[in-house]
């Protein structure tokens, strides 16, 4: 499926992948210059590269793996870096799309409550820093979006919950009277997203939870407020083109609802 358009060139995920811009605290995530694609496998996103590193490293002091890998793609002046891989390549091999770079790991940055996917940014440089990385326009059609605050558990776990909305759909925001598919990892990642260019409040069904304070080119980054989840604190996880809704930290079992209680309320869309 297409999901976005970066220096001109599609990128394009598995039709059974979920993914995010926004779910992460890294600063390239931040500016909606990164993707986290969770899938089984990594297959190029690309109509054709050519590898040019694979790369071994050790990851910073603190992060629970101590060994990740890089994948840093030529694609014609810009260059396409990928983490949390094994490797499945070499540094020569030309890929083409839907050929597999490798197999997703769990991020050295994001347990307990991740899941294993690959990182993706589009550089301006073969400097593989996110310095260099380049805005994603996301044109994902969000299908089905849906705005609740009260949530159904399907599985529970000891890491997080797996929780679907009330009356289904794919989860999505209210801002400004519009919904906007959710896209956010909050408040543990301190800033959450939601597609389109958007300002003022943000709404999980009638709850008031975020208020933006950043437009990029196909997204808006607002900070969370000070919601509970049945009373208690805790994490909400959303992605793109996923039907579920991770809740962290709070104790659930399966069929037990969610309520998202915030400091302000609003009619639904």
């Amino acid at each position: 499926m297409l999901v976005g358009l970066v220096a001109g060139l599609e990128l394009s995920l598995p039709e059974d992948a979920y993914f995010s811009v926004h779910n992460s605290p890294y600063p390239a995530h931040r500016r909606g210059a990164a993707l986290d694609v969770y899938h089984d496998d990594a297959p190029f996103p690309f109509e054709e590269g050519r590898v040019l590193e694979v790369r071994r490293f050790t990851p910073p002091p603190g992060c629970w793996r101590r060994e990740d890998h890089a994948i840093l793609v030529d694609m014609g002046g810009v260059y396409a870096k990928f983490l949390h891989l094994r490797p499945r390549v070499r540094p020569g091999d030309v890929v083409e799309e839907s050929e597999s770079l490798g197999r997703p790991i769990m991020s050295s940055y994001l347990r307990p409550w991740s899941d294993p996917h690959y990182h993706l940014e589009i550089l301006g440089s073969r400097v593989p820093s996110q310095r260099f990385a380049l805005p994603i326009h996301i044109l994902y059609d969000v299908g089905r979006p849906n705005s609740e605050n009260v949530l159904i558990v399907e599985e529970a776990g000891e890491r997080y919950a797996l929780c679907r909305l009330e009356h289904g759909g794919n989860p999505a925001f209210v801002v400004n009277g519009l919904l906007s598919a959710a896209d956010a990892g909050i408040p543990h990642y301190r800033v959450g997203g939601t597609l389109g260019r958007r300002n003022g409040t943000v709404y999980l069904g009638n709850t008031a939870i975020g208020e933006v304070v950043l437009t990029l080119e196909s997204s808006s980054v607002f900070r969370p407020l000070d919601f509970r989840l049945n009373g208690k604190r805790g994490g909400l996880g959303f992605y793109l083109n996923w039907e579920f809704v991770k809740v962290i930290g709070v104790q659930l079992s399966p069929g037990d609802s969610v309520v998202v209680v915030g400091p302000g309320s609003a009619p639904e869309a």
